[in-house]
């Protein structure tokens, strides 16, 4: 049979589609669990949490159709992440009950009892034989800001799993410990419990683990933002013990289709995005008085050979994108696509701030007042202090996840314009 491991999406639910090379998806992820079980005699999904990634009614709506997503993608277990716990445990558990998703872990506590089910003891019907694979869930201490605003507590790991144990391997004949915390904590626990068969993490920020305490074919990180998926292939030998081969990830990348029933999942997040009118009810970063968004229109009143250039470029056109993807109400997607959306001054909407729409001259220079007033106080001269763009500017919206083939050198020149001789 295969165990396939994914976890730590924070809220990541499909590539944006803004650049080629961009990896992850819960479409390609349905398609390449549905081609596996084709292949394979026994798959079983497990989820190490973390699907959102903030408080935010945007996340909500992620957790919605993230657990309806897993479910349909007949997942068997999920273990409670630190960021799920901004839910809040009523959320989780009605999430849980309508999904028909069992929640584990063993060291949330609320009071004296653990907050969820310790683990899970799950029955595989193999050609010859009956197998018990038991998961069980844990988090790492060093969160406990996360448990406090639920009035939860995290218990030591190693004291829970020392109570656990015996009744895990008097049970299982596979113990499986998915794992919220680094890889170095990770590594420590299966030291002190070498009878767990598999550990698992979903981390991206891992210290580094010397290779003398890292058991490789029994260490799944599934890293984060779903771009892969880990499997494990475990046999069993003629005494029912497991042999464990060494875990494989697969990148979900361009070559694996979409699955169509995600496709409709993902078309309804987009229609309840709209529907709660998320984008207006952003909360908004204050500005100072004097540094303020003036939109595209305004820069073109004293640079139009400029705003002309920029004017056939693809930043000129990123609001139509989004139009044409149906995502111009998603305000993860407004925020590199518009100027200045989540700032007061900055895009509302394409009926209230028609001059904030697209990748224009503030998204790249920063906001314009105090060039604006700067330079009607001192009679057109050229101030070339304002707006200076480095890779870092960049990078704000060229991200490994939005533009993982970005390279300034190819890219700068697409874009680029002078002024009187200043770049």
């Amino acid at each position: 049979m295969t165990l396939v491991f994914s976890g730590g999406e924070l809220g990541y639910l499909e590539p944006c589609g803004c650049s080629e090379g961009q990896l992850g998806g819960i479409a390609r992820r349905d398609n390449f669990l549905q081609h596996l079980r084709e292949n394979e005699n026994i798959v079983l999904s497990i989820a190490n949490g973390n699907f959102i990634e903030d408080a935010s009614p945007q996340s909500e709506l992620k957790a919605e159709i993230g657990f309806l997503a897993l479910t349909d993608m007949e997942y068997i277990a999920y273990n409670v992440g630190e960021r799920d716990l901004q839910l809040g445990t009523a959320q989780l558990t009605a999430l849980s009950e309508q999904n028909l998703l069992p929640l584990i872990s063993a060291n949330l506590y609320q009071g004296t009892s653990p907050a969820f089910t310790p683990y899970l003891l799950h029955t595989v019907q193999l050609p010859d034989d009956v197998v018990k694979i038991a998961i069980v869930g844990l988090i790492s201490p060093s969160y406990i800001v996360y448990a406090e605003n639920t009035d939860l507590l995290i218990r030591e790991p190693n004291a829970i799993l020392t109570t656990l144990m015996p009744e895990l391997t008097e049970n299982a004949n596979v113990i499986v410990c998915l794992f919220n915390g680094t890889e170095v904590e990770a590594s420590k626990l299966h030291n002190n419990f070498p009878t767990l068969d598999i550990v698992v993490v979903s981390n991206d920020n891992t210290e580094m683990v010397p290779p003398s305490t890292l058991h490789d074919r029994q260490f799944v990180n599934t890293r984060t933002k779903g771009k892969s998926i880990c499997s494990v292939r475990i046999y069993f030998d003629i005494n029912g013990h497991p042999i464990i081969e060494d875990p494989q990830q697969h990148l979900l990348n361009e070559q694996i289709p979409d699955s169509q029933r995600m496709i409709k999942l993902l078309t309804l997040y987009q229609q309840m995005v709209t529907d709660a009118n998320l984008a207006a009810s952003m909360p908004q970063k204050p500005e100072k008085i004097i540094a303020r968004f003036v939109g595209n229109a305004t820069c073109k009143t004293c640079h139009l050979n400029e705003w002309t250039s920029w004017k056939v470029t693809k930043h000129a056109h990123a609001y139509h994108t989004l139009e044409v993807a149906g995502h111009e109400t998603d305000p993860d997607c407004l925020t590199c696509h518009t100027v200045g959306f989540g700032f007061s001054s900055g895009f509302l909407s394409i009926e209230e701030t028609p001059n904030h729409r697209d990748v224009g001259c503030e998204n790249c220079h920063g906001a314009g007042r105090t060039h604006v007033k700067q330079q009607s106080e001192t009679s057109n001269t050229i101030n070339t202090s304002y707006g200076k763009v480095t890779e870092a500017t960049c990078l704000t919206c060229h991200t490994m996840e939005n533009s993982p083939k970005f390279d300034l050198k190819a890219y700068f020149p697409k874009i680029i314009h002078t002024l009187e001789g200043h770049q």
